[in-house]
């Protein structure tokens, strides 16, 4: 296969939503570098990428799973993909891959990737930082660059001699879809006197099952103490409004105290905007407090998962912190309600205690904008599309240094 074939393809890699939304914005801004229309892209992923042109080997459908029994369930979809990879990485020759986040597919798949030739860029880092350390050495071995999207992680990567490169986070690439205050008013039924509240139970049915009872219920002592209080909860598909309106259904099957009709808002608009347009948030642990941070929004980060999830989770996990806003400042910016510690009455009482106290709020709003301008003011999608024609091309910056 001549040079010119075998550097036409790249394979990327991902297992579920999050990360085939971040890779489909690495397609749009490598259409814009040079003879990009050259280069075949094909792999895992979904409707974003295939509608950019990837040809898809599966899809993140089939292959997301929440917790090992699920992961279990899908080992043959893993097996298929792991095995069509290979064999297409064979028969066309791709000399570069692209690994988006899905760490216990593709810290297996890598190491057979740089066997066969391929120079291996690892986009959005496993938590090595939180848990498993050891997996550094795999990455060490299999990875030719990792590009990173937290700053303190070029660091720790450096320390341990791994090629790589802060490229910024891809959530900064999407603070310019926020709807302006007026337009996200109208969408969303808000009237000049509300106060809206964003509540945020998580994006998958299970984070839902465990959460949102719990939130739902401290809401009616949120709207007594706060007159005007709207509570906006994004749902981004069919399915997850579903699932939040049934819960709606079962906990105010009548009308509690301070929540009548239209205090509650399935919300048309996406979860930054909903977050950039409240006074506040509740916000499920995970990719949205980082969404909060960078929407200027105090908060209140919330997770509950099941008691063995949980047990397991802390014999694993010895962070002093778990919300990644925290984890990024090294102390507590934003109060963490978790398990048993996230009842309605805790939950009512920390919010309220953020909300009336002018000190308190003011002082988590300056740490979160600090927290905000400390990712710079990097172009994820563009700098990883850039690394990626740096590989295509051959150029020996992206086989190793810093």
């Amino acid at each position: 296969m001549t040079g010119q074939s075998a550097a036409s393809s790249v394979l990327i890699v991902t297992g579920e939503n999050s990360g085939e939304r971040y890779a489909a914005q690495v397609l749009d801004a490598f259409a814009n570098l040079p003879a990009a229309a050259n280069v075949q892209f094909f792999g895992s992923g979904g409707d974003a990428m295939r509608r950019r042109g990837a040809e898809l080997l599966a899809d993140v459908a089939d292959l997301a799973a929440i917790g090992p029994w699920n992961a279990l369930k899908l080992t043959g979809h893993y097996l298929r993909l792991f095995r069509d990879s290979l064999r297409e990485v064979r028969r066309r020759g791709t000399r570069v891959a692209l690994l988006v986040d899905f760490p216990d597919f593709n810290l297996r798949l890598a190491p057979w990737l740089k066997r066969r030739g391929v120079t291996v860029l690892y986009y959005i880092s496993p938590t090595v930082w939180a848990w498993r350390a050891g997996r550094i050495r795999t990455i060490r071995r299999s990875v030719a660059r990792m590009l990173c999207i937290f700053p303190f992680e070029e660091d720790l990567y450096r320390r341990h001699r791994v090629p790589v490169r802060y490229v910024g986070h891809p959530l900064t690439a999407t603070l310019s879809e926020i709807e302006p205050p007026a337009a996200f008013a109208a969408r969303n039924g808000l009237g000049a006197d509300d106060v809206p509240v964003a509540v945020l139970p998580g994006s998958r049915r299970a984070e839902i099952e465990h959460i949102l009872p719990v939130v739902l219920r401290a809401l009616p002592a949120i709207a007594a103490a706060v007159p005007g209080t709207r509570f906006l909860i994004p749902t981004p598909s069919a399915a997850i409004r579903e699932s939040v309106q049934r819960h709606l259904t079962a906990c105010f099957a009548g009308s509690p105290a301070g929540l009548g009709p239209g205090r509650i808002v399935l919300a048309e608009s996406g979860a930054l905007s909903c977050l950039a347009n409240a006074r506040m948030g509740i916000v499920k642990s995970g990719t949205s407090t980082l969404q909060a941070a960078l929407a200027g929004t105090p908060f209140v980060m919330v997770y509950r998962t099941t008691p063995a999830m949980w047990r397991l989770g802390r014999l694993i996990l010895r962070n002093a912190h778990f919300s990644i806003v925290n984890l990024i400042a090294g102390r507590e910016v934003v109060p963490e309600l978790m398990q048993d510690r996230l009842n309605p009455d805790n939950l009512a009482r920390t919010f309220l205690n953020i909300y009336h106290d002018p000190g308190i709020y003011s002082r988590m709003k300056a740490e979160l904008a600090e927290i905000a301008a400390g990712f710079g003011t990097h172009d994820a999608p563009t700098e990883v599309a850039a690394e990626l024609r740096r590989a295509l091309d051959g150029n020996p910056a992206t086989h190793g240094g810093t």
